[in-house]
């Protein structure tokens, strides 16, 4: 989900709409490494990103002493404005 970067323990977040990743928006984890097709099924996305926990990437199993990874969305200024629509919504949360 979206962070707001004024309050990031805020333990409510905002999806980011697939949109993002259709209109380009590149994942990158907290190391700044893409490490994923973006344009893949939500199932392969979430199953990238649960990847970073390691007794999950062993086992299948969420490890909930494991630290939560942190992944960041990057679009260009020409993805944003092809999805303007939804980051005008998601730049006022």
């Amino acid at each position: 989900g979206w962070v707001n970067p004024k309050d990031p323990d805020n333990k409510s977040k905002i999806l980011a709409a697939e949109l993002m990743r259709g209109v380009g928006g590149v994942l990158i984890n907290s190391m700044g490494k893409r490490f994923c097709n973006e344009l893949g099924t939500r199932a392969y996305v979430t199953n990238a990103m649960l990847s970073h926990n390691r007794k999950f990437s062993e086992t299948g199993t969420w490890d909930r002493s494991y630290p939560i990874p942190t992944f960041s969305l990057v679009l260009s200024s020409k993805a944003a404005n092809d999805g303007s629509k939804h980051v005008d919504l998601y730049r006022h949360k």
